[in-house]
């Protein structure tokens, strides 16, 4: 197996495949706040990029826009004061525009949690839907729908959204609220640099939560390097997180780390997956 370095989304920002859609609680901005997610890598830094399986926590209209069987794994390592410690692992199994995942969130106290999550989803690479259905079990029992579509405005350029924590049954402070996350790509200098923008704001009453604004750059043949920067309501910088990306005909893999404000290195983890291309016809 090979692994994809990643932060988890859930409590930092995931890193794993490809900017301009995918790293993301506690009081820590995510992709997906209070709800564990795997590490997403270059193309997972915003909803935007989605194209595998790892869709399914991010933006599940990602799924059909890349038709593929895959088997993948994360890891995700946290610092605390006097050591580290594993805070997030999991795996996922797709085939083509369906999607199964599961993740173990650890807490330094002890808690833990796990959730799970299966998706679909319908279209192609210029115009597609999906939903995920997320249940979390352990200390908050819980389940949510998250609904996404994306669309190819141009050639060059892609825009997207999603509803998240939709249908939740927790309070609002929780930071499981629900939310609405659109957001918007451009590929740039003969598509070698892709970059995004999106915004999160919380459907109870309507608040911003948070930007997050990134960019992919080809480095080379299946090498990709990626950064995300994640902004508080008033747009001051609240961590960065740097991913690099490797992409075989069989695997992937990416290495990935979260940078807050304050300095320091304050998560990293591994992500990877096997990947079978070719059996499904390319629409």
């Amino acid at each position: 197996m090979v692994f994809q370095l990643a932060v988890k989304p859930a409590r930092a920002v995931l890193l794993a495949a490809g900017v301009a859609a995918g790293v993301a609680p506690g009081p820590r901005p995510a992709v997906a706040q209070g709800v564990p997610l795997p590490a997403q890598p270059l193309r997972y830094l915003l909803t935007t990029g989605v194209v595998d399986a790892r869709a399914l926590w991010v933006n599940p209209a990602g799924l059909p826009r890349q038709p593929e069987a895959s088997l993948g794994a994360d890891i995700s390592v946290d610092r605390e004061p006097g050591g580290t410690h594993v805070s997030q692992y999991g795996a996922t199994l797709a085939s083509r525009s369906f999607a199964l995942g599961w993740i173990h969130d650890r807490e330094p106290g002890g808690a833990s949690s796990n959730a799970y999550a299966v998706g679909a989803g319908l279209g192609d690479a210029t115009l597609s839907a999906g939903a995920t259905r997320r249940w979390i079990r352990g200390s908050t029992r819980a389940s949510f729908w998250d609904l996404g579509a994306s669309a190819a405005a141009a050639d060059w350029l892609r825009v997207s959204v999603v509803g998240r924590n939709l249908d939740s049954p927790v309070p609002h402070d929780s930071g499981w609220e629900p939310s609405l996350v659109p957001g918007i790509s451009a590929t740039v200098l003969g598509r070698r640099v892709d970059t995004g923008l999106e915004w999160e704001v919380a459907t109870h009453g309507w608040q911003s939560r948070s930007w997050r604004a990134g960019a992919t750059i080809a480095v080379w043949r299946g090498v990709a390097m990626a950064v995300r920067a994640d902004l508080a309501r008033d747009l001051s910088l609240v961590q960065l997180a740097l991913a690099v990306h490797l992409e075989a005909p069989t695997a992937r893999a990416t290495a990935s780390t979260l940078l807050p404000r304050s300095g320091g290195l304050e998560s990293f983890g591994l992500a990877g997956a096997l990947v079978a291309r070719g059996l499904y016809p390319q629409r």
